[in-house]
């Protein structure tokens, strides 16, 4: 993709546009994997490991 170290930008663009689809699309379908299950438990309060001697 890259010749001679140099990209135009609409090429930079486009392939920032590649990038970010990929991202955004991951980040949907592990969105709607998540359960109200899922939210409790991680929302559930709970004591914090003592991190202090």
């Amino acid at each position: 993709m890259v010749r001679d170290a140099r990209m135009l930008t609409g090429q930079v663009k486009k392939r920032l546009i590649e990038v970010l689809t990929e991202i955004v699309e991951r980040h949907r379908q592990a969105r709607a994997a998540v359960t109200g299950e899922m939210v409790d438990a991680f929302m559930a309060v709970r004591p914090l490991p003592y991190m202090f001697n």
